[in-house]
């Protein structure tokens, strides 16, 4: 199970995975600075997402078709998609990534309950004097 959350003081977004995800060579935990982040946003559950482009090209990782998708969407001449959904009704926290950093992907799309806390909290920390 992935983990997003802002850390020192909201100006750090970590994404944490489950031992085994990073075992398995899927995805790894990823630690990126608020000002490295072009926006984020909360998306509707994945199960029900019919926004196109949201995931684009094809999956490198695990996956069962409705269910789980876990690892990353790749497309030619494009850095990848970090990717950690499940089916239900849960949100997803859609992050982009300015394409001049390193971080090794230029979109997160995770499942979360607190998609929309997140992507507030993330908005709020980009706005100049607002970081705490």
């Amino acid at each position: 199970m992935t983990l997003p959350d802002l850390v020192d003081d909201e100006t750090v977004l970590f994404v944490r995975v489950a031992w085994w995800e990073t075992a398995l060579g899927l995805i790894r935990s990823l630690r990126i600075p608020v000002s490295d982040i072009q926006n984020a946003r909360a998306a509707q559950p994945w199960s029900t997402n019919t926004e196109q482009g949201l995931c684009p090209g094809i999956r490198v990782g695990l996956g069962l078709p409705g269910v789980k998708l876990l690892g990353r969407k790749v497309s030619l001449g494009k850095a990848p998609v970090f990717v950690d959904c499940s089916a239900g009704n849960t949100p997803l926290l859609v992050v982009d990534i300015l394409p001049e950093t390193s971080h090794g992907y230029r979109r997160l799309v995770i499942t979360t309950e607190r998609a929309e806390e997140l992507a507030k909290r993330i908005t709020a920390s980009k706005e100049p004097g607002q970081a705490k």
